[in-house]
């Protein structure tokens, strides 16, 4: 039987807290993709997921790159614009619609004058609220959503920006 020791443990435990909490967010996200599908990651789209709550922003964030995606995940509408000043490359923007600072519809404006061919999927627990505000051909996902929601969601929203 092998045994460590208490400094041994300690040494390694941040190692496997990390994996552990990886595993954790794939099994509770429902997805198995190993994103695996012969592009380079700078042939993969970029999404820029802002969402406020930790846990759906975690899920999301572990749901993506499995699908073949490049992802960058920010809390608030402010970190949003910051990563959209200095990263041209991201192609759709997912976003919460009710959000510290400023609502989703907002930051997709100010976002959208910046690059006006970013595409935005918003989502929102309270879709009915909003469904009338979100005219601009931009899609909207309700939350609670499975991961294959999600990805069909993305999959539609990336794929408009090359028509």
């Amino acid at each position: 039987m092998f045994s460590l020791g208490k400094d041994d443990a300690a040494q390694i435990w941040p190692d496997l807290e990390r994996l552990w909490l990886d595993e954790v967010k794939i099994r509770a996200c429902g997805t198995q993709a190993d994103g695996s599908d012969g592009r380079t990651a700078l042939e993969r789209p970029t999404v820029l997921i802002v969402d406020d709550d930790d846990a759906v922003r975690d899920c999301a964030t572990a749901i993506l790159p499995g699908s073949g995606y490049r992802v960058l995940a920010v809390a608030s509408p402010s970190e949003a614009l910051d990563h959209l000043g200095e990263a041209s490359t991201v192609d759709l923007m997912f976003t919460d619609i009710v959000l510290p600072e400023i609502d989703g519809f907002k930051l997709a404006e100010l976002a959208q004058r910046r690059h006006p061919t970013l595409r935005v999927l918003f989502t929102s627990g309270y879709p009915e609220r909003f469904v009338d505000r979100s005219t601009t051909g931009d899609r909207l996902l309700s939350k609670p959503y499975r991961s294959a929601q999600l990805e069909q969601a993305v999959r539609e929203a990336t794929a408009h920006r090359s028509r």
